[in-house]
């Protein structure tokens, strides 16, 4: 049988441990190679670090480069891409023009013990599929359930999966289902969600930022609850995690109380809604703008890929921190072609449709 070409890569040796995101790259490109049954050529790729900036890739005659790790896992799929389009590399460089590309996954009361969040299989192709498209952030929101998640071991072989292929973890809470305020306007649950939320932080590293829902009709007692319990562990976690707050007013009260912990804060903002745009110039903040699918994003707009175009011009346009918009729901696999269409114009929103009809690594 002939032999197939030889795949080199020149990368230090503390980046090809298995299972990271460098090393998926690398599989993916030898895939598409075998899938092709490319004859015998010689073809060898390098593939290394560089000076470009973080998430950045370059394609050149034998070589594929990376501003960091995550830009020469894109790199590589993208090498990848083009094998199983036309056989062959081309000359490609890429460049994210937003920081955060996101998908909200929404984890209601009651299904914290169904086996889709609790199988390793089911996160394996998400953040496969993630990863192929260029979308860098899965944010698990706990919606209608008392208090944080309990099951910590859960999320901390989520966070695991996802660092494995250099996508992030943020979780999202709403603040009137971690307290209620007392008879008294005293505010229960305080010490005991502190606790638990620093638990979560450290057993989750790849957790890089939280975001609380704040219900702007009880921002008398949020805010208090806020300052005092959930900025305090987020302060208290010993690293560096963003605090995102999803107001409907950029200066409200809650606002200014973040603004006071110290801490790296982005604002999230539902696209269309009144006031968009100012986060930035009345809180001091980036913006996360947040497409929701009971929020005119669902069914077929969300399908759409003229109108996520537009909508990711006027969202770099706007120099926001970024994007996430609406999974399926209920643990349905990952819509690999939705990701695609919503995570490569994300990344650039001039990526022609063909770049998300590439077909899928087989099996």
């Amino acid at each position: 049988m002939p032999r197939l070409p030889t795949l080199l890569l020149c990368i230090p040796l503390a980046l090809t441990s298995a299972g990271g995101p460098v090393e998926f790259g690398r599989q993916e490109l030898q895939s598409a190679l075998e899938e092709r049954k490319t004859k015998p050529t010689g073809m060898r790729v390098q593939s290394e670090l560089s000076t470009d900036p973080p998430e950045s890739f370059r394609i050149l005659p034998g070589r594929v480069t990376g501003g960091d790790l995550r830009g020469l896992m894109y790199g590589l799929l993208e090498a990848a891409d083009q094998v199983r389009r036309k056989g062959q590399l081309a000359a490609a460089k890429g460049t994210p023009a937003l920081q955060v590309r996101g998908v909200r996954m929404l984890v209601r009361a009651g299904q914290g013990t169904e086996d889709w969040i609790r199988s390793p299989q089911f996160w394996q192709a998400q953040f496969e599929a993630m990863a192929r498209a260029r979308l860098n952030r899965v944010n698990l929101f706990f919606a209608g359930q008392e208090g944080l998640p309990g099951d910590v071991e859960t999320l901390a072989l989520i966070s695991k999966t996802a660092a494995e292929y250099a996508v992030e973890l943020a979780l999202g809470f709403r603040v009137k289902d971690l307290a209620q305020p007392g008879a008294g306007g005293e505010l229960s649950r305080g010490p005991s969600t502190l606790m638990a939320l620093k638990e979560l932080l450290a057993s989750c590293p790849s957790v890089r930022s939280v975001q609380f829902w704040l219900e702007p009709e009880d921002e008398a007692w949020q805010a208090p609850f806020c300052r005092d319990w959930l900025f305090r562990a987020i302060r208290e976690s010993g690293r560096r995690v963003s605090l995102e707050l999803r107001v409907s007013k950029p200066s409200s009260e809650s606002v200014t109380v973040a603004k006071e912990a110290g801490l790296p804060l982005r604002l999230g903002m539902r696209y269309g809604e009144s006031g968009r745009g100012a986060a930035t110039s009345l809180a001091g903040a980036e913006e996360l703008w947040q497409f929701e699918a009971d929020g005119g994003f669902g069914g077929q707009q969300l399908r759409n890929p003229v109108l996520v175009r537009r909508v990711m011009q006027e969202c770099v346009k706007a120099k926001c921190a970024g994007m996430e918009f609406d999974a399926p729901e209920g643990g349905a696999p990952p819509d690999a072609a939705l990701y695609r269409m919503w995570g490569r114009l994300a990344y650039d929103p001039s990526t022609p449709e063909t770049a998300w009809r590439v077909p899928e690594a087989r099996p």
